[in-house]
């Protein structure tokens, strides 16, 4: 399993990393799969907007390449240089708004009137995430900071700023920045400092009591909340310490995966 997802009426929705997703709803899984017209790649499925349209990227690894598609109508669309988007994709966000946002190798990217249209060009293509009060985080080895109404302001801070993989915040008002095989860093107010965790993230899940859950490869789920942490291992109950996927339903239970799907209520 590469990704979770629960939208508004309750359906969780799976992405695998061999190819297809499955949804699961009222007890019963229903599987899409190349037969169904699914693309080929791993499945990273990012949210469902209010026309109903599932949004995920495609990840094939032996080209190297990476798309965005939509699932609606038990169809599926796969965006290409006709749809505004030349290029390959590294991250797809929804900002506050709803708008959809690409981060691609030439630059930014937004979905607007059934078309992406190019916003900025980036030093390097980078991770983007959604922004609570408004644009998107975005980061990448030259630059990490957020985008807002045309203008990129980096963040200020102490010390060597790292260069991450993933940017999440817990709504406290922290900010963490985390890189493979190193301390994370976060923010508080101006300042970076480390924190004592060393995780191969893989997923990532802030849930609606600000908890933010961390889920790595041989490290099982880790809950941080105000840099109190609770990690979840085989010792815990996890069928094993690999967490490649974490989202959270309308009754606030934490479901993650691996090679199996499990939930978490605490």
């Amino acid at each position: 399993i590469f990704s979770l997802y629960e939208d508004d009426s309750g359906e969780l929705w799976i992405g695998f990393e061999s190819g297809g997703m499955a949804r699961y709803a009222n007890g019963k899984f229903t599987s899409y799969t190349a037969k169904d017209g699914a693309p080929d790649g791993s499945y990273r499925i990012s949210h469902r907007d209010q026309n109903g349209r599932l949004w995920f990227a495609t990840i094939v690894s032996n080209l190297n390449e990476s798309r965005i598609n939509v699932f609606a109508d038990g169809k599926f669309k796969t965006f290409t240089a006709d749809d505004g988007l030349p290029d390959t994709v590294v991250a797809l966000a929804r900002d506050r708004d709803g708008k959809v946002w690409a981060s691609t190798q030439s630059g930014l990217y937004v979905y607007e009137n059934e078309k992406f249209r190019f916003i900025a060009a980036t030093a390097e293509p980078g991770i983007i995430n959604k922004r609570e009060d408004g644009g998107l985080w975005v980061s990448s080895r030259r630059f990490t900071g957020f985008y807002e109404n045309g203008v990129f302001s980096p963040l200020e801070n102490t010390g060597q700023l790292p260069s991450p993989s993933w940017v999440a915040w817990e709504d406290s008002g922290l900010l963490w920045l985390f890189k493979d095989r190193e301390k994370p860093w976060y923010r508080r107010g101006t300042l970076l400092l480390e924190a004592d965790l060393q995780p191969i993230v893989r997923a990532i899940l802030t849930d609606r009591e600000g908890n933010l859950w961390v889920g790595g490869m041989g490290s099982g789920l880790t809950r941080m909340r105000e840099k109190k942490l609770k990690t979840y291992t085989r010792a815990e109950g996890l069928t094993n310490d690999e967490v490649s996927a974490v989202t959270e339903d309308k009754n606030g239970t934490v479901w993650i995966a691996g090679f199996r799907l499990i939930q978490i209520k605490d």
